[in-house]
């Protein structure tokens, strides 16, 4: 009756050591790229921010500009057509900031799901690997063993 060999062991152990490393390769590239999609996504978040910061400051300015325009001419912000004309500055810079935040998250969606892909596959890819590891492991270990011994 044949009994488990030292090179059987061996090969066992080797197997043990390779699926632990292949493990650790895994994890540590899954955390790598996590780190790399977190910061492009603060930085998608910051431009963002500063956008909409640009667009703000901006709009202040078209208003007072145009507030003083109208004071000059005797007409108040406040009523009829300079109303309109102001409201319709601000509608447009609103437009521009919600345009600007679509934008924004769009492309935060867009690292989210590369980001989603790329784990799923190195661990399917893992997954893979070990897998044939054992296959391999397995065809060696039957291989040695006589299908007539009982």
């Amino acid at each position: 009756m044949g009994g488990i060999t030292p090179m059987q062991l061996l090969q066992v152990a080797e197997l043990g050591h390779s699926i632990y490393s292949t493990n650790r390769q895994t994890e540590a590239a899954i955390e790598a790229y996590h780190a790399q999609t977190e910061a492009q996504a603060r930085q998608i978040r910051q431009a963002q921010e500063i956008e909409e910061k640009r667009t703000r400051d901006s709009l202040r300015r078209a208003l007072a500009a145009q507030r003083a325009r109208f004071g000059g001419s005797g007409l108040t912000g406040a009523d009829g057509s300079a109303g309109a004309v102001l409201q319709g500055l601000t509608n447009q810079a609103e437009s521009e900031m919600r345009a600007n935040r679509e934008q924004a998250e769009a492309r935060l969606a867009d690292l989210d799901l590369a980001y989603s892909v790329r784990r799923r596959r190195s661990l399917l890819d893992a997954a893979n690997t070990r897998a044939s590891q054992l296959f391999n492991l397995l065809r060696q270990g039957i291989g040695t063993f006589s299908l007539l011994e009982r």
